[in-house]
């Protein structure tokens, strides 16, 4: 959804130059993607920093209280760069619900949002809101539709992200 996203905030804002970059990989936790976003800052310094994090945590049942401390820690340290920060939340996945306690840690996301006064992303509630009402469902996608379909979410992630940072700003 990156690239849509970029261009979608291009488009509201004609005269500033956009560009959204993703910088993560596969399994990091909060504390690694924070590394990863503060080894980035100097050479990018971007005005938003968009944080996704937490499925690691639930997966692996990692300490709340850690991922907390990660949290305000990063919030502060990415703030310190002059740039601002929005948290991201965990997507919807039936399999995820099952097999993890991903309750406690999007609660603590949204404790440690509101109390640091960031904007949350609420991925999650907006996956789980598409695959109710017949929106895009990759998990249930046959496996010749999956490209499609996600395709179909990443431009629905694009648009409410979009239209959440419109209304935070």
């Amino acid at each position: 959804y990156h690239a849509r996203l970029a261009a979608l905030l291009q488009q509201e804002h004609p005269g500033l130059r956009v560009l959204v970059e993703a910088r993560g990989q596969r399994g990091a936790s909060a504390a690694d993607s924070l590394a990863l976003i503060m080894a980035a800052l100097p050479g990018f310094r971007p005005h938003l920093v968009l944080w996704q994090t937490g499925t690691v945590e639930a997966v692996r049942s990692l300490e709340v209280d850690e991922f907390n401390d990660t949290l305000s820690r990063g919030i502060a340290r990415i703030r310190g760069s002059a740039a601002e920060v929005a948290l991201i939340d965990q997507q919807f996945s039936r399999f995820l619900r099952a097999n993890a306690d991903i309750e406690r840690y999007r609660d603590a996301m949204r404790l440690i949002a509101a109390a640091e006064g960031v904007a949350l992303l609420r991925r999650y509630d907006w996956m789980y809101h598409w695959v109710e009402t017949g929106g895009p469902d990759v998990e249930r996608a046959p496996r010749p539709e999956r490209a499609a379909t996600l395709a179909q979410l990443n431009e629905c992630l694009a648009r409410a992200i979009a239209l959440q940072l419109r209304h935070s700003t």
